[in-house]
Formats: structure tokens, sequence, C-alpha cells
């Protein structure tokens, strides 16, 4: 039994790899394209995700000040340390989140009466986040600001 000739027959994988010769560096080249806008776009998410996170961190933290002044009754005597106690309490909250325990942030409280003799606490607060990268076309720097109103129950 006599097998064919292997070197006189040439398959379609040996012609079709000639022509794709000129091609080493294909793939080379897409990743130095890909690879920058790959990391632009995580960086992006990144910045993103400490947006939302510091929005929602003001909130909460706007949210215990505001629990702080509706538990404590203010008069005009103790309307400093009442003052005082809700910024304490805004700040405990948000240097629980170490991510944030730099960013200046402002916090300010106040009653009002409302209706049959009940006061409502208003407690707001605002902060600027700066992005880790500056964005072209973007602002450098985002306001961020929370208010939450409750009604005072003692």
């Amino acid at each position: 039994m006599r097998f064919p000739n292997r070197t006189q027959t040439k398959p379609a994988d040996l012609q079709s790899s000639r022509c794709r010769s000129p091609r080493h560096a294909v793939a080379a080249i897409e990743l130095a394209i890909a690879l920058p806008m790959l990391m632009l776009f995580t960086l992006a998410c990144a910045d993103l995700g400490r947006v939302i996170h510091l929005k929602v961190a003001l909130s909460n933290a706007t949210r215990v000040a505001a629990e702080y002044g509706a538990m404590r009754k203010v008069t005009s005597i103790n309307r400093d340390e009442w003052t005082a106690g809700i910024q304490q309490a805004f700040a405990s909250d948000l240097q629980a989140t170490a991510a944030f325990a730099d960013i200046e942030t402002t916090v300010q409280a106040d009653t009002e009466e409302g209706e049959l003799g009940l006061y409502r606490v208003r407690v707001e607060s605002q902060c600027e986040f700066v992005p880790a990268v500056d964005w072209p076309g973007l602002p450098s720097s985002i306001d961020l600001q929370a208010s939450v109103v409750m009604l005072q129950l003692r």
C-alpha cells in the first residue's frame, strides 16, 4: 500500500496561511487601541460609583442628624447645644464611611412651626465632590446636597 506524497498536495490551510503572514501584529495593535479605552471606561465607572456612594452617605448622615434633632426638644436656652449635637451626629455618621472622612461638609439645622403647634426639624447638608480624574467637558467638582424634614417628637 502506497501513501500519497504529502509534499505535493497543498492543503487549503497552508495556502491561506501565506495570505495571513503579513498580519503578525494585528492583535497587539488592537490591544494598544482597546486597552486605553478600557482603562478610561474603568476610571469613569469608578468615579460614578464614588459620587453615588458619597450622595448616599450624605443623605444617610443628614437623616441621622434630623433624627437626633427630632428626638430632642429645642428651646431658646438649649439651641446651641441642640445645633452642636446635630452637627456631631452628622459628622460621626459620615466619619463611619472611611473613604469620605476628609471631605468638607456644611450642615444647617432649623425648626419651623407646623400644624397644631407641632414643630418640624429641617436639616440640610452639602459637600463638594472632586472626581479622581479631571474629565474634559465635565465640571471639575460636583456639589451634592441633601435635605431631611422630620416632626419633632418631644
